[in-house]
């Protein structure tokens, strides 16, 4: 039998049982040579095609969501956003299905070992289902609760192709950040807005990029920047130079969405960042973003001029002022909570119950605290108060307890010799604490935008952890 073998050095002939065995070294020689090239180019590289197919949908999922916007004037970006964190979901769960069936059963049980993260997710949908079924309002209750199961899913299936995904996931990050804040940028000077508006709505308020509104455009640039920098910080070459720049970009729309608990929460990041580093970095980290403050100060930045003015607000009793007329939204919550402190009033009900309860908040309060009680607010403007108000307090202790559990998992590994589990390592702590901070005067979990980062990202530090 006469065999012609072509490899790296050129072609032979091959004869015999000897010419066979050099024909098979060659052959290997030359996908030696051909295949790390592939691997370098490659976005996605595990030998099972469901872990592959996990993990092109959790990018998918980040790299799309903040960009997806609807033709309809009244909800442009809301609803969309829900549907399309739904659909990958629906597609999440169909992969979960055939990997438990035809797939990488081992990474399956590598999964399975990790109980006390499985377990935080199984009781919180648990715990979701129950005050869903005895809610005060059961039609409110059961669109948050699909809302929260389609989170979990979409945390397991990132979760499973964690191994699989490399820095593209950070490299999504950098468009998303850069071309959202050019565009809140231009909507804020009145140069170019893509989205027809009233013109009676405040220049300000036209500032939504493809995201909502000004106050969710600071929030999700906020934990995007946390992110960057650390990525800046860990990852060499080209990447660290494209990661800088998204993040300075990113720090400018904070700036400029004018949203203080933002600042305040991307200064928390760059803190948490700082610990455990060297003296020179943690000073150089503070430095940059005392300069950045002081710069934003001198072009009289609304988001840091009114920073300044808060101690003095504080000392004059000023708390509405301080919380941009949203105490009596806080209140509220806190009095749902008496009412119902273990299992709440039930998912999503809060704007359901806040006009009675704004009664007996005006009562019992002083008038400074409740200046802008006729507000109708369909959200608290503070998470930790609102997961209270719906879930209970046992509700908000599994919030609490799968932030500190991702936060925990990411920080014990054994050993930082692989590039992705040092950067899942050193992002986890500045992102939970910046996401802990946000949620005092924002919503970033009552939005598919930013509850779409931090699920997809919670799951990945997860999974890079045990690479």
């Amino acid at each position: 039998m006469r065999l012609i073998v072509c490899g790296p050095n050129g072609c032979m002939l091959a004869e015999g049982k000897r010419g066979r065995r050099r024909a098979l070294f060659l052959r290997r020689r030359a996908a030696s040579a051909i295949l790390p090239p592939l691997r370098k180019i490659a976005l996605f590289s595990d030998r099972d095609w469901t872990v592959n197919a996990a993990a092109t949908l959790a990018v998918a999922g980040v790299a799309l969501v903040p960009f997806i916007v609807a033709a309809d004037q009244i909800d442009r970006f809301r609803t969309i956003k829900e549907s399309a964190m739904r659909t990958e979901a629906l597609l999440g769960l169909l992969l979960l299905t055939i990997a438990a069936t035809f797939g990488d059963r081992e990474r399956l049980r590598t999964l399975a070992r990790r109980r006390e993260l499985l377990g935080i997710i199984a009781a919180g949908i648990v715990w979701i289902s129950f005050t869903t079924l005895i809610s005060t309002n059961r039609l409110l209750s059961v669109p948050v609760l699909v809302t929260w199961i389609a989170a979990a899913l979409v945390f397991l299936t990132v979760w499973y192709g964690a191994r699989a995904i490399g820095l593209v996931m950070i490299d999504v990050l950098v468009p998303a950040t850069v071309l959202n804040t050019m565009l809140a940028f231009l909507q804020e000077t009145g140069r170019w807005n893509p989205f027809t508006v009233s013109p009676r709505m405040p220049m300000h308020m036209r500032a939504t990029a493809c995201l909502g509104n000004p106050n969710i455009v600071g929030t999700f640039l906020a934990l995007n920047v946390v992110i960057l920098i650390v990525a800046a910080i860990e990852v060499p070459g080209v990447r660290r130079w494209l990661y800088a720049c998204g993040a300075i970009a990113g720090a400018g729309g904070v700036l400029f969405s004018q949203t203080r608990t933002a600042v305040v929460g991307l200064a928390a990041g760059v803190v948490l960042i700082s610990i455990g580093r060297s003296w020179k970095r943690a000073l150089l980290l503070v430095a940059g973003l005392a300069l950045a403050l002081g710069l934003a100060l001198a072009l009289h930045m609304r988001a840091v001029t009114s920073l300044i003015a808060v101690p003095r607000a504080i000392a004059q009793g000023q708390l509405n002022v301080v919380a941009s007329e949203r105490v009596s939204a806080a209140l509220a919550a806190i009095e749902m909570t008496r009412d119902r402190p273990l299992t709440g009033m039930g998912p999503g009900t809060y704007k359901y119950h806040y006009m009675p309860y704004i009664v007996r908040v005006e009562q019992r309060y002083p008038p400074s605290l409740v200046e802008q009680s006729g507000t109708n607010f369909g959200e608290t403007h503070n998470d930790h108060l609102q997961t209270l108000a719906e879930t209970g307090v046992v509700g908000y202790a599994l919030f609490l307890a799968i932030v500190i559990a991702i936060v925990f998992t990411a920080r014990r590994v054994t050993t930082l010799d692989h590039a992705r589990t040092r950067l899942a390592a050193r992002v986890a702590l500045p992102l939970g604490g910046t996401l802990l901070v946000l949620c005092l005067a924002q919503f970033p979990l009552q939005v598919a935008v930013t509850r779409e980062l931090i699920v997809s990202f919670g799951a990945l530090l997860a999974g890079w952890s045990e690479l």
